[in-house]
Formats: C-alpha cells, sequence, structure tokens
C-alpha cells in the first residue's frame, strides 16, 4: 500500500525481500552485541527503513530523507550515510542512494547538494567528495562490477570538480 501526500509518495510497506534481509542482518548482527547496543541498531535501522519514499524525480529509484518531518528530498552527503548503511542488507536500495546523486551530477563534475521531491536541484552548493567512499562500501559488501563501470565515470568527473 502506498499514500500520495503532496508529491512525495510515501513507501508505507517495504517489499518483502528488503524486510526479511533486513531482519536477517540484523539478528544476526544482535546476537553478537550487547543488548544496549543492539537496541540503537534496531533504531538506526529502522529509521532507513522507515524514510524511505519515491518520489517523481527520482522513481522508480527509492530514496531515503534524513526526517519524513523536515528533511524533504535526497541530500548529497545523507545518501552516501544511507547508501553504506544499508548495504548491509539492501545492495540494491544502497546503489539507488548513489544513483539518485549522481543523476543529477552537474555537467563540471559538482554533486548536487539535494535532489527535491519536486524536481528541484540544490546545487549551488555541495558536500565533501563521500560518494567514492560509499561506493566502495557498498561494492565490498556487494560486488557488481558492472554498477561500478557505469558510476565510475561520474566519480572521476565529480573527484575532478
Amino acid at each position: 500500500m502506498n499514500t500520495i501526500t503532496g508529491s512525495f509518495i510515501f513507501a508505507l510497506e517495504f517489499s518483502t525481500v528488503t524486510t526479511n534481509r533486513a531482519d536477517e542482518w540484523f539478528d544476526n548482527v544482535s546476537a553478537k552485541l550487547p543488548a544496549e547496543e543492539a537496541v540503537l541498531v534496531r533504531r538506526a535501522q529502522a529509521t532507513l527503513l522507515g524514510n524511505i519514499v519515491v518520489a517523481k524525480p527520482w522513481a522508480p529509484r527509492r530514496g531515503i530523507v534524513p526526517s519524513m518531518a523536515t528533511y524533504h528530498g535526497v541530500w548529497s552527503w545523507d545518501a552516501a550515510f544511507h547508501a553504506a548503511g544499508v548495504s548491509h542488507w539492501d545492495a540494491k536500495l544502497a546503489r539507488e542512494q548513489v544513483e539518485i546523486i549522481l543523476s543529477g551530477q552537474q555537467p563540471n563534475g559538482m554533486l548536487p547538494d539535494l535532489l527535491q521531491e519536486n524536481g528541484g536541484v540544490e546545487a549551488r552548493v555541495t558536500k565533501p567528495p563521500v560518494m567514492a567512499w560509499a561506493v566502495a562500501v557498498v561494492d565490498r559488501r556487494a560486488p557488481d562490477d558492472a554498477w561500478l563501470r557505469a558510476v565510475y565515470p561520474k566519480l572521476v568527473k565529480n573527484t575532478e570538480f
């Protein structure tokens, strides 16, 4: 079930695959952690899963917003860290975070600060270059040579910027 609110489509039900993988990963990790740390990991995971949205400008990719209440859109810095986090259980979702930001790359190689749900792009400023690091983390957890070949030229262009 999806609900349309404004220009966001809030994903109220996650795919069974994403949810199952997330639960399986958590069960594995939490067994090795003190109880209070496991609670924090579960809360972080629930926040990431609860902030998944699909908006027309980047559909069918699913974006993860920093906050449903105040930060509408996919932000460059956050997307890199979201990708690293969710890559533990959903490589496809992790890659989508990278792809959303790379889709807004400017001609000079700069990555936008924000891709808004209404199609707006904030490209007057950018963040430190962490996207290549995020790609390395995602690829280490779930190697995909074809994906690397596709994103690599954009990462090079961003580094040159």
